[in-house]
């Protein structure tokens, strides 16, 4: 009986260190995929804040 439970902890151990790694790596991509959507939204930004720099050069 005690040999059983010996057994157990070393799979629940890898079985938590497991479901850490794989939380870690969506953590990883949701933290890339949001720089890389801020990289994105600065680069449309100042597109757009070149864009109204144009325009208002026009009206001159």
């Amino acid at each position: 009986m005690s040999e059983s439970f010996k057994s157990k902890p070393p799979i629940i151990d890898m079985i938590i260190s497991i479901i850490h790694f794989r939380d870690s790596e969506i953590l990883n991509a949701l933290q890339d995929d949001s720089k890389k959507m801020s990289r994105k939204e600065n680069i449309l930004q100042s597109r757009a804040e070149d864009s109204e720099i144009g325009n208002l050069t026009k009206d001159l």
